[in-house]
C-alpha cells in the first residue's frame, strides 16, 4: 500500500479517536444525557473536555482537505517522496496536536497545527505537479 493511503487509513482512525474522547467523557458524567435526546444542556466536562470538543471541531475543518488532496495525488499518479512526507507529517502532527490542545500547551499546539497544514501544502504541491505533467 502506498504511504499516502496508509496515512489516510491511520488518519481515519485518528479522527474517530478525536470524536470518541469527549463523547466517552460525557458518558461517564451523565449516562442519562448521553442516552437521551440531548435537548438540554450537556454535562460540564471541565476545561479539558471543552478543549477536546474544540480539537474535534478543528480536525474536522482540515480533514476533508487532507482526504481530498491525498486521494487526488494518488489518483493523479503524483504520489512520491513529497506527498508521502506531507501525508505522514499531517498524521503525525495531528497525533500530537490533540494532547497539546487538551493539556493547554498553546504555543506547542500551534506548531503542530502548522506542521499538519504544511503536510497538506506538500501534498498540494505534489498534486499540482502531477496535474501539470499530465
Amino acid at each position: 500500500m502506498q504511504v499516502e493511503l496508509t496515512a489516510l487509513a491511520l488518519s481515519a482512525v485518528l479522527v474517530v479517536a478525536y470524536i470518541l474522547a469527549p463523547a466517552f467523557r460525557r458518558l461517564t458524567l451523565s449516562r442519562e444525557w448521553a442516552a437521551g435526546n440531548r435537548d438540554g444542556t450537556p454535562p460540564d466536562t471541565g476545561i479539558r473536555g471543552q478543549r477536546a470538543d474544540r480539537a474535534v471541531k478543528n480536525i474536522l475543518e482540515t480533514y476533508p482537505v487532507f482526504v481530498a488532496v491525498t486521494l487526488g495525488v494518488v489518483v493523479a499518479g503524483g504520489a512520491g517522496t513529497l506527498s508521502a512526507i506531507g501525508a505522514v507529517l499531517y498524521v503525525a502532527a495531528r497525533v500530537f496536536y490533540w494532547p497539546a490542545y487538551v493539556y493547554g500547551l498553546g504555543p506547542v499546539r500551534s506548531v503542530f497545527y502548522g506542521l499538519a497544514m504544511l503536510g497538506i501544502v506538500l501534498e498540494l504541491i505534489a498534486l499540482f505537479g502531477a496535474a501539470m505533467s499530465a
